[in-house]
Protein backbone atom coordinates (compact mmCIF):
# COMPACT_ATOMS: atom_id res chain seq x y z
CA UNK A 1 0.00 0.00 0.00
CA UNK A 2 1.01 3.52 -0.95
CA UNK A 3 1.05 5.95 2.50
CA UNK A 4 1.09 9.22 1.23
CA UNK A 5 3.09 11.63 3.92
CA UNK A 6 3.86 9.71 7.36
CA UNK A 7 5.82 11.86 9.33
CA UNK A 8 10.08 11.35 8.85
CA UNK A 9 13.12 12.64 10.07
CA UNK A 10 12.43 16.16 11.61
CA UNK A 11 8.66 15.89 10.55
CA UNK A 12 9.22 16.04 7.24
CA UNK A 13 6.33 14.41 5.31
CA UNK A 14 8.02 11.34 3.12
CA UNK A 15 5.65 8.95 1.40
CA UNK A 16 6.16 5.18 1.83
CA UNK A 17 5.65 1.76 0.19
CA UNK A 18 4.26 -0.79 2.84
CA UNK A 19 3.50 -4.35 1.97
CA UNK A 20 0.11 -6.15 3.25
CA UNK A 21 -0.51 -10.07 4.37
CA UNK A 22 -2.61 -11.50 1.56
CA UNK A 23 -5.37 -11.82 3.97
CA UNK A 24 -5.58 -8.23 4.69
CA UNK A 25 -4.64 -7.20 0.82
CA UNK A 26 -7.88 -9.34 0.11
CA UNK A 27 -10.37 -7.33 1.96
CA UNK A 28 -8.74 -3.68 1.60
CA UNK A 29 -9.11 -4.96 -2.79
CA UNK A 30 -12.65 -5.82 -2.08
CA UNK A 31 -13.50 -2.41 0.23
CA UNK A 32 -11.57 -0.13 -2.80
CA UNK A 33 -13.57 -2.02 -5.56
CA UNK A 34 -14.79 0.61 -7.67
CA UNK A 35 -13.41 3.69 -5.70
CA UNK A 36 -10.39 6.05 -6.87
CA UNK A 37 -8.44 8.40 -5.02
CA UNK A 38 -8.36 7.99 -1.03
CA UNK A 39 -9.20 5.11 1.03
CA UNK A 40 -11.14 7.67 3.30
CA UNK A 41 -13.79 8.55 1.87
CA UNK A 42 -14.54 11.39 4.93
CA UNK A 43 -11.17 13.14 3.79
CA UNK A 44 -10.85 15.40 0.89
CA UNK A 45 -7.09 15.28 0.48
CA UNK A 46 -6.14 18.80 1.22
CA UNK A 47 -3.54 19.56 3.92
CA UNK A 48 -6.24 21.54 5.91
CA UNK A 49 -8.32 18.97 6.89
CA UNK A 50 -5.74 16.54 7.81
CA UNK A 51 -5.67 17.44 11.55
CA UNK A 52 -9.50 17.24 11.60
CA UNK A 53 -8.92 13.64 9.52
CA UNK A 54 -6.38 12.25 11.99
CA UNK A 55 -8.46 13.35 14.81
CA UNK A 56 -11.65 11.19 13.61
CA UNK A 57 -9.72 8.25 13.01
CA UNK A 58 -7.85 8.61 16.62
CA UNK A 59 -11.57 8.88 18.49
CA UNK A 60 -12.95 5.96 16.05
CA UNK A 61 -9.43 4.08 17.51
CA UNK A 62 -10.11 5.00 20.86
CA UNK A 63 -13.64 3.24 20.79
CA UNK A 64 -12.80 0.27 19.14
CA UNK A 65 -9.85 -0.18 21.82
CA UNK A 66 -12.39 0.36 24.82
CA UNK A 67 -15.02 -2.48 22.53
CA UNK A 68 -11.93 -4.79 22.43
CA UNK A 69 -11.70 -3.70 26.55
CA UNK A 70 -8.01 -2.55 25.66
CA UNK A 71 -8.84 1.24 26.83
CA UNK A 72 -5.38 2.06 27.56
CA UNK A 73 -3.92 1.02 24.19
CA UNK A 74 -3.20 3.78 21.43
CA UNK A 75 -2.80 4.03 18.26
CA UNK A 76 0.88 4.35 18.45
CA UNK A 77 0.98 1.14 20.59
CA UNK A 78 0.17 -0.23 16.72
CA UNK A 79 3.22 0.48 15.52
CA UNK A 80 4.98 -1.17 18.41
CA UNK A 81 2.41 -4.20 17.51
CA UNK A 82 3.77 -3.83 13.58
CA UNK A 83 7.18 -4.01 14.04
CA UNK A 84 7.49 -6.74 15.98
CA UNK A 85 5.14 -8.75 13.50
CA UNK A 86 7.45 -7.65 10.57
CA UNK A 87 10.75 -8.62 12.71
CA UNK A 88 9.25 -11.78 14.02
CA UNK A 89 7.93 -12.79 10.28
CA UNK A 90 8.75 -15.85 8.71
CA UNK A 91 8.61 -17.55 5.13
CA UNK A 92 6.55 -21.04 4.33
CA UNK A 93 10.63 -22.59 4.63
CA UNK A 94 11.03 -20.83 7.74
CA UNK A 95 13.76 -18.41 7.29
CA UNK A 96 12.89 -14.58 7.88
CA UNK A 97 10.55 -12.53 5.81
CA UNK A 98 12.52 -9.56 6.09
CA UNK A 99 15.77 -7.99 6.72
CA UNK A 100 16.57 -5.62 9.42
CA UNK A 101 17.32 -2.94 6.26
CA UNK A 102 13.32 -4.14 5.15
CA UNK A 103 12.09 -3.69 7.97
CA UNK A 104 13.58 -0.40 8.48
CA UNK A 105 12.21 0.69 4.85
CA UNK A 106 8.65 -0.53 6.09
CA UNK A 107 8.63 1.45 8.73
CA UNK A 108 9.91 4.62 7.22
CA UNK A 109 13.24 4.61 9.31
CA UNK A 110 16.86 5.53 8.58
CA UNK A 111 18.41 4.34 11.84
CA UNK A 112 18.42 0.78 12.92
CA UNK A 113 18.37 2.20 16.61
CA UNK A 114 14.75 2.43 16.08
CA UNK A 115 14.56 -1.26 15.47
CA UNK A 116 15.58 -1.51 19.38
CA UNK A 117 13.01 1.44 20.43
CA UNK A 118 9.83 -0.54 18.62
CA UNK A 119 10.51 -3.96 18.86
CA UNK A 120 8.73 -5.45 22.37
CA UNK A 121 10.48 -8.99 22.30
CA UNK A 122 10.16 -10.39 25.34
CA UNK A 123 13.16 -12.73 26.45
CA UNK A 124 10.89 -15.44 27.64
CA UNK A 125 8.79 -15.51 24.22
CA UNK A 126 12.49 -15.66 22.39
CA UNK A 127 13.74 -18.80 25.61
CA UNK A 128 10.27 -20.82 24.23
CA UNK A 129 11.67 -20.84 21.05
CA UNK A 130 14.80 -22.96 21.90
CA UNK A 131 12.21 -25.35 23.51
Amino acid sequence: IHVEGSKGHRGVIKPRFVPMKPALLEHLKAYCLGRIGLIFPFWDGTPEELKRTTSRLSVRFGGLFDYASVPDFTEHDLRHEATCRWIEMRRPDGGWMFSEMEVLKIMGWTSADMIVVYASLRGEDLAARMG
